[in-house]
């Protein structure tokens, strides 16, 4: 057998391993996507149902404001927690739109991207909430214990110790909460497990996603290395 049947062999050889290799990496892409999307769709119709609880919510407190109108401290401690509604419906809101127009034909870089923003929007979301929640909830805890309105008592009496410890202690508690619910924790246990059923969703499919462009680079490693051996013979 000539040098140029064994060079024609080796080339075939090296083709055939290519392919299979070609082929091997194309399913392990698809079969990323594929939990990626089903993360997707979970997250949607989660924040769907969640959309569709704080549209009810926040129908029922403007239906109170307007009941309460005339009483400032009612109407006060309800728009509290009616603003909070109202952030956590537009944050929703974008979120689907983010989720609806996500295309898995698109680039890697730009599904990475899309990812990113839901869960930004997420984690976002929950920071605000450390500003206001914890404060409503002193509220809300203040009236089923005294059965009175804090703000009105603070309106009428003005602040005793009770009353200041617990605006102090409501402070302290959102500004440790906004510190430590940030992006650059987005990959700690904790967060994960705080994000779950309304985030941690984005956090797989973005790992299927870095699994993706994981098999990629070293397909292209090893592209290039078989394509080096067949020149190089």
């Amino acid at each position: 057998m000539k040098i140029e049947d064994y060079k024609n062999l080796w080339q075939d050889l090296g083709n055939s391993v290519e392919q299979n290799w070609k082929l091997d990496m194309d399913a392990l892409r698809q079969e990323n996507l594929d939990k990626a999307s089903h993360k997707l769709k979970n997250l949607f119709r989660v924040k769907l149902f969640i959309l569709c609880f704080f549209l009810a919510v926040f129908a029922y407190l403007a239906m109170l404001i307007v009941k309460y109108l005339p009483t400032v401290a009612t109407i006060a401690t309800l728009a509290s927690f009616e603003f909070w509604t109202f952030m956590v419906i537009c944050v929703l809101i974008y979120e689907l739109f983010l989720i609806n127009k996500f295309d898995y034909n698109d680039p890697l870089p730009k599904l990475l991207k899309c990812l990113s923003l839901i869960k930004l929007s997420t984690i976002r979301l929950l920071r605000v909430g450390t500003l206001i929640l914890p404060f409503n909830t002193i509220l809300l805890s203040y009236y089923i214990i005294f059965e009175e309105n804090m703000i009105g008592v603070i309106i009428q009496n003005g602040l005793d110790w009770p009353l200041t410890f617990s605006l102090v202690f409501s402070t302290l508690i959102s500004i440790w909460s906004f510190r430590k619910i940030s992006p650059k924790n987005a990959k700690k246990k904790w967060m994960y497990k705080l994000l779950r059923g309304n985030g941690s969703q984005v956090m797989d499919a973005i790992y299927f996603m870095n699994q993706i462009r994981s098999i990629e680079k070293n397909d292209s490693v090893i592209k290039k290395t078989v394509d080096n051996n067949v020149y190089s013979k």
